[in-house]
């Protein structure tokens, strides 16, 4: 989140960059800034879109990397270090770039995912079971083995859980501090 900016005589802005390990003062070109600037103000919901695509990459790196010594056609060949991809940039080290056919096949999942779970976690008994039967005829095609695809149902409901988790954790921290604020505002 950009707190504020002050712009320099030479069309160059300072920018105050909020982030996850504190506040980064850095020195941002006036075009890059209202970039910056326009990219705030668009991205203040989607953050289950990000979730979606994040679990993706993660899912699959994690499935590629789980299952390379025994199927390794799951796993794609790296991407070139001019052009990283989401893999390289959220791995530190312990995920492998999947195959186009395991990717698709998370992509798929991922459809059949929402349609079970929807914002939250199925209440349903057997959900594992559920959206593997549910997928598999989906993605024959891509000789995806089905423990692979166990694997994949699996991993994904708990990046779910994970993150449901994280929210109701921030929540808790968000209403402690709003009752504090409020004891020592009175």
């Amino acid at each position: 989140m950009i707190q504020s900016s002050i712009l320099n005589e030479d069309t160059q802005d300072t920018a105050k960059i909020q982030y996850s390990k504190g506040v980064l003062d850095m020195v941002v070109p006036q075009p890059l800034h209202d970039l910056l600037q326009q990219f705030e103000m668009e991205v203040e919901e989607p953050f289950d879109q990000i979730e979606a695509e994040i679990a993706q990459y993660v899912v699959a790196g994690y499935v590629a990397s789980r299952f390379s010594t025994r199927y390794p056609e799951l796993v794609g060949s790296p991407k070139s270090p001019k052009n990283p991809n989401w893999i390289d940039f959220v791995s530190k080290g312990n995920l492998k770039t999947p195959s186009d056919n395991l990717f698709q096949a998370v992509q798929i999942m991922e459809k059949y995912f929402k349609n079970l779970h929807g914002d939250g976690l199925s209440n349903e008994k057997q959900i594992f079971k559920n959206l593997t039967n549910t997928l598999t005829p989906h993605i024959e095609h891509l000789n995806i083995p089905t423990e692979v695809v166990q694997c994949l149902v699996r991993t994904r409901t708990y990046f779910r859980l994970n993150n449901l988790n994280r929210q109701i954790i921030d929540q808790q921290f968000q209403t402690r501090d709003r009752k504090k604020i409020k004891k020592l505002i009175k």
